[in-house]
């Protein structure tokens, strides 16, 4: 019964993408896709637009991060990220292993009901995702480069804004948003952070099913036609 209960959230999303029956509301889904991501499409204006200013905020800190790093090692951010990881684990203790196990294969079925659902309407999926923080970036920017709380505004670019941003984002990243990139993960990972380094490594999220911009004909099988 607990199996048949986490697995009902993969059965309702995955009917979407492979119910015969459905064939043709899929043709027209991944059509809708295929026009918003090519040039000049409502998707791609918004993915190119928010690319540039995730580049144009992540390289102008290339040196402010030389400091904001070290607080990631020691000092309030850093006992503010221990805290972080501390709760999680605090939470379990107070479960069995079995409450844990059944816990663990829920949260895995829902996390895969919903990526089903988002492979099945792509474009609405990755407008949303986009929509969701492209505003923040200029505002977080304007805090970096002058605001009251920098490095507040420093780790919610990377946490907040960097992993969707990098998770479905087919455009490149300059030189400078890289050596930023690199650094953070750097120090979340030597600080022994390894789920936040991970938050920051797209190929992590989109191996684990998380939708991101890919050619349309490569859109997941849709199933048989007959």
């Amino acid at each position: 019964m607990a199996l048949a209960d986490a697995m009902k959230p993969i059965e309702a999303a995955a009917a979407d993408l492979y119910a015969v029956d459905r064939q043709a509301a899929r043709d027209a889904i991944a059509d809708k896709y295929a026009k918003a991501v090519a040039p000049g499409g409502d998707l791609r204006r918004k993915l190119d637009a928010a690319n540039a200013n995730f580049n144009e905020t992540a390289g102008f800190m290339v040196d402010a991060l030389d400091e904001w790093v070290k607080k990631v090692a020691t000092g309030p951010l850093h006992q503010l990220l221990v805290t972080r990881a501390k709760t999680r684990t605090d939470l379990d203790a107070t479960l069995g292993s079995r409450e844990r196990a059944r816990a663990a294969a829920q949260d895995d079925a829902k996390a895969w009901g919903a990526r089903f659902a988002d492979w099945s309407a792509p474009a609405d999926t990755i407008t949303k995702i986009v929509a969701g923080y492209a505003d923040q970036i200029n505002k977080l920017d304007l805090e970096i480069n002058g605001g009251n709380a920098p490095d507040s505004a420093i780790l919610s670019f990377w946490f907040e804004v960097a992993p969707k941003h990098l998770q479905v984002s087919d455009g490149t990243l300059t030189d400078d948003a890289k050596t930023a990139l690199g650094k953070v993960k750097n120090a979340v990972a030597q600080a022994g952070f390894a789920d936040l380094a991970a938050w920051l490594d797209p190929v992590t999220a989109r191996n684990a099913g998380g939708v991101y911009v890919i050619p349309p004909v490569d859109l997941p099988p849709s199933g048989p036609t007959s």
